[in-house]
């Protein structure tokens, strides 16, 4: 079998990364309202519309690194950057998902070990 040429591996990587984006293109509308779905149902605040070109504005409050992030419904030609702003979405949704039922694990288990003291520990606890 004969080798393949610098070439023709930049040829195959090129068509590869053509087909990696046009799958991605394809599930990008889809993906989107998930992520608008999940980003809304979170608590993250829709500051801005802009229905001419397809752009929402999220802003995140409770964040001092991230306070806000634009990210293109369905943009004319999605690019790679459109893709990676999306990605950043659904991750920063999911990290506050995950933050969420965290605190709520912790107040379960308060409420659980609070249940289980007797009268004198909790006046001493001051409970």
């Amino acid at each position: 079998m004969a080798r393949e040429t610098a070439a023709q591996r930049r040829d195959r990587e090129a068509a590869e990364q053509a087909e990696r984006l046009a799958a991605l293109v394809a599930q990008y509308p889809q993906r989107f309202l998930q992520a608008l779905s999940d980003a809304l149902r979170e608590g993250v605040e829709l500051s801005a519309v802009d229905p001419l070109n397809g752009l929402y504005t999220f802003t995140f409050p409770n964040d001092p690194y991230l306070s806000r992030m634009d990210v293109r419904a369905v943009p004319r030609i999605i690019g790679w950057d459109d893709i990676w702003a999306l990605e950043r979405l659904e991750d920063k949704v999911n990290d506050m998902r995950v933050e969420r039922q965290e605190a709520e694990r912790r107040v379960e288990m308060r409420k659980n070990a609070l249940a289980k003291l007797t009268p004198e520990e909790r006046e001493l606890l001051g409970v």
